[in-house]
């Protein structure tokens, strides 16, 4: 039986316009697609084209119940479920893919509801959690998510509060510490939603391409026994202990004359001043008296020194400085995995940890900390209170 009946005369009791709609889920092919209506109207707009199997009518069925039933039009008839959140909000879930929920969007919008972005719909600001509903949207990994998950419920609001309850009470010295401790969680919260950049470089014919292939499990990389076959930049993401991170292939450094070559070189040598980690890999099987000189040439990067083809030869793990591997065999993959993580990551932080995740975040604090330096305690106080959202 259907859960109501649209008025006779076409028309709804409210205004359809004081409506709108999102979808919540990313467009393309999906199991399920989630639909969120809000407004004054919201029950009425539902209503005027659900038909579930629930006797009562849409705004009698108790809150958070889910209904099964059809989304009926002049032309279509889509199973789907239904849960009315309170009276101006209601949730539909459909099939997944295109054309199931942007028919249901269209329906709504031909009856006057406003079809708008997702964020604007869950009235994302610049509020913590509002930030944070963001962020999780764009985690590539549950592990950050998870931590993100943590800074919406309050983390790091409750961390902001208890600084600004200090400086309030006269403990100006432990707030301001508590403040750079928070700043120096910024360049690990960056990449909750940004993974790591690490840039795979070395002299040609090292075997950079087998041994991103080997990091990341699948062949992205061309491999062939011709030095400079990678000429332009090939990236590939992965995750390494539940970190997202993107290992850039590039081409071999070398002097050249070669004109498309130069130019991968270049691209190499920017990406290596942007990097957050570089793996220089280095062949065994090349004397030490022939091995290239440093290629890197920035000393405020990270390397991890990757000596490859460790299968080749016969050489003892203490003889060397650097990770031994073997992009061939796998051996040693393994240890160079876990080293990476350790560079990126020196102390993960706890789940329940307070983390700067958003450089607005990251920039407030900083002005309050130069507040407090500078002696500015009332615009310090009123800075970090806007934060406090």
């Amino acid at each position: 039986m259907a859960s109501a009946k649209p008025p006779t005369n076409g028309r709804l009791g409210c205004d359809p316009c004081h409506c709108q709609a999102a979808m919540l889920t990313p467009l393309g092919r999906g199991a399920i697609a989630s639909i969120v209506i809000e407004g004054p109207a919201a029950v009425e707009v539902v209503a005027h084209f659900f038909r579930g199997q629930s006797e009562l009518p849409l705004n009698q069925v108790p809150c958070n119940r889910i209904l099964f039933g059809r989304w009926k039009t002049a032309s279509t008839s889509e199973e789907l479920v239904v849960c009315r959140s309170d009276n101006n909000r209601i949730e539909i879930h459909c099939h997944g893919g295109h054309a199931a929920p942007q028919s249901i969007l269209c329906s709504l919008q031909s009856l006057g509801c406003r079809v708008v972005p997702w964020k604007q719909l869950l009235k994302t600001s610049d509020t913590i959690a509002a930030e944070a509903i963001t962020a999780l949207t764009q985690c590539e990994t549950e592990r950050t998510a998870a931590i993100l998950l943590q800074q919406h419920n309050g983390v790091l609001v409750q961390e902001l509060q208890h600084i600004l309850q200090q400086l309030q009470s006269g403990e100006q010295t432990q707030g301001l510490a508590r403040l750079n401790a928070l700043l120096e969680t910024w360049d690990f919260g960056q990449h909750l939603t940004e993974p790591w950049q690490i840039v795979v470089t070395g002299a040609p014919n090292v075997g950079k391409s087998s041994l991103v292939n080997a990091v990341v499990g699948f062949r992205r990389s061309i491999v062939t026994s011709q030095a400079g076959t990678t000429r332009d930049l090939v990236a590939a993401d992965t995750a390494i202990n539940g970190w997202p991170i993107r290992l850039v292939d590039t081409a071999g450094l070398r002097p050249t004359a070669n004109r498309v070559e130069k130019q991968g070189i270049s691209l190499a040598r920017q990406q290596i001043r942007t990097a957050d980690l570089v793996l220089e890999v280095r062949d065994l099987t090349v004397a030490s008296n022939l091995q290239p000189p440093d290629l890197i040439g920035q000393p405020e990067i990270p390397v991890i020194t990757v000596w490859n083809k460790l299968d080749l030869v016969d050489v003892k793990e203490n003889a060397i400085s650097g990770v031994l591997t073997s992009a061939q065999t796998g051996l040693g993959i393994q240890n160079l995995i876990d080293n990476i993580s350790q560079a990126l990551v020196v102390a993960p932080p706890s789940l329940a940890a307070p983390v700067l995740f958003t450089s607005r975040q990251y920039h407030l604090v900083q002005q309050v900390v130069t507040c407090l330096l500078a002696q500015q305690m009332p615009l310090a106080v009123h800075q970090l209170t806007s934060l406090c959202r």
